[in-house]
């Protein structure tokens, strides 16, 4: 599968363009999205990219998903490039209950009558 590029004329225009024309365009109406933790550090080590970014997104819908994302921003002849990104879920919450299966809290509990 081939990767879309996200370019703009600052490494910061370029993740910019990547969370809006890649990240916004996959969210869904019935979640609410956060970002949080953005950040572009030059990285002299290595000779493929120019900038490292990574930044984390927030998915709420009853629970709550973090996904990670790391990735490269190169120089190009037209400004800068997101070319490569990976990205990583964190899933914090409980798995919702499983259908037909009562929470052991509710098991073999009734109401009572309280009227006298």
């Amino acid at each position: 599968m081939t990767q879309q590029r996200y370019s703009g004329q600052t490494p910061d225009a370029a993740l910019e363009a990547f969370i809006n024309g890649f990240c916004r365009a996959n969210e869904l109406d019935a979640k609410s999205y956060s970002y949080q933790d953005r950040s572009i550090e030059s990285d002299p080590a290595d000779h493929s990219a120019d900038y490292k970014f990574s930044f984390s997104r927030i998915e709420e819908s009853g629970r709550v998903v973090y996904r990670d994302y790391e990735g490269s921003i190169s120089e190009t002849q037209a400004g800068y490039e997101v070319r490569h990104w990976e990205s990583s879920v964190r899933d914090t919450g409980r798995a919702p209950k499983p259908p037909g299966e009562t929470p052991g809290r509710l098991r073999g509990r009734r109401p009572r009558d309280r009227r006298y």
